[in-house]
C-alpha cells in the first residue's frame, strides 16, 4: 500500500523510514518483505480478524479506469498512535482510512512533527472544513488530480 511505497523509495534514496500501517491476516509475508530491505516496522500493526487492505485497477483501451478497493485492516489504522519520538523528523499523511488521517494529522501537529499532508485518492473523503484542518495542521499540502498534474502544494 502506500506506507509500503513510499516506504521503500525512500529506503532507496538513502532514508531511514518508519512506516504505520495496519495489515491483515494475509500481512506477515508483506512485514518480512519490508523488514528484509531493512526498513524499521515497529508501527506497522496486524489485525487477525480481516484481510489487509487491496485495489484492483482495470483500465480499458482508452485508458479510462474501474477502480475496486477493499479497506480491509486499514480501517483500523487509527488504532497506531504518533508520539514524539528522537528519530522521527518528518511524516507524511497519505491515503489511509478517514480515522487515522485525521487522527495522525492531529498527532503529528501535537507531537511538534513536520509533516506532509497528501490525500492522493482519500482526498473525496473530507469535507471542507476537515480539509482546511488538515492544511492547517500541515507543514506542506500536495494535491495531484487524477492525471498526475499538481493542483497545489
Amino acid at each position: 500500500g502506500c506506507a509500503g511505497n513510499i516506504a521503500y523509495s525512500l529506503k532507496l534514496l538513502g532514508g531511514t523510514p518508519v512506516p504505520m500501517a495496519m495489515l491483515g491476516s494475509d500481512g506477515a509475508e508483506y512485514q518480512q518483505r519490508l523488514q528484509g530491505l531493512g526498513i524499521d516496522t515497529r508501527h506497522v500493526g496486524r489485525v487477525d480478524e480481516t484481510y489487509t487492505a487491496q485495489a484492483l485497477i482495470m483500465t480499458d483501451r482508452d485508458n479510462n479506469q474501474i477502480t475496486a478497493f477493499h479497506p480491509g485492516a486499514m480501517m483500523l489504522a487509527h488504532q497506531t498512535r504518533i508520539a514524539a519520538e528522537p528519530d522521527l523528523r518528518l511524516g507524511i499523511i497519505a491515503p489511509d482510512g478517514r480515522d487515522a488521517m485525521i487522527e495522525h494529522a492531529a498527532q503529528f501537529a501535537a507531537a511538534g512533527i513536520p509533516f506532509v499532508f497528501d490525500p492522493g485518492q482519500g482526498l473525496p473523503m473530507f469535507g471542507g472544513e476537515e480539509l482546511a484542518r488538515f492544511i492547517g495542521q500541515a507543514d506542506w499540502v500536495t494535491v495531484n488530480d487524477y492525471e498526475g498534474r499538481m493542483l497545489c502544494e
